[in-house]
């Protein structure tokens, strides 16, 4: 089960920077086919995102109207060196007929260099079904100092939309990631 309500920041040219919490997240996570033996992992993810209320966040720009439901399939391969995982993800709008329906579809492998650490590596598609809006392309690697509770990911990456006058930018961060209790 996942809950999350990040912190987030917007700003547009010429207006201060706002702060808040952004939109929020509740979805639980369907393992429906686990084989050890042979290293295949199968989950259906499935969450709704919406705006906390009382927080205001649509007004800030930090989240958008209505809600959104996100259907996510996650495939994982264990193989004897590194992980390999592929998602797909429908999201839904929810209320608000301004918003796309759209669809991702990303790869990811990651490796583990010590008991703790894992290095990782992603690159992730977003865009609406038509492939003409919202295109979004992401690469990101890092490392993944890991317990058995959770972890945080020291990421760098470029996001780079696919659209004129939006060029690519690198950022660094930090990115909490779930993990399973051991």
């Amino acid at each position: 089960m996942k809950f999350e309500f990040p912190l987030a920041g917007a700003k547009a040219p010429g207006d201060p920077m706002r702060v808040g919490i952004g939109a929020a997240k509740f979805g639980l996570k369907f393992n429906f086919y686990n084989n050890e033996h042979k290293g295949v992992y199968v989950s259906l993810y499935p969450q709704i995102e919406f705006a906390v209320p009382g927080a205001h966040p649509v007004e800030k720009g930090l989240a958008e109207p209505g809600q959104t439901l996100i259907l996510p399939l996650l495939v994982q391969r264990e193989f004897k060196y590194l992980t390999f995982v592929a998602n797909g993800t429908i999201e839904q709008p929810i209320h608000d007929p301004a918003e796309n329906t759209t669809g991702t579809l990303g790869f990811g492998f990651g490796r583990a260099i010590t008991r703790h650490t894992a290095a990782m590596a992603e690159i992730r598609y977003t865009s609406t079904f038509d492939l003409q809006r919202e295109r979004l392309l992401v690469v990101n690697s890092g490392l993944m100092p890991h317990s058995r509770q959770c972890g945080l990911v020291r990421e760098c990456g470029t996001q780079r939309f696919l659209r004129p006058r939006h060029p690519a930018h690198l950022c660094w961060g930090w990115r909490e990631v779930s993990a399973h209790a051991q």
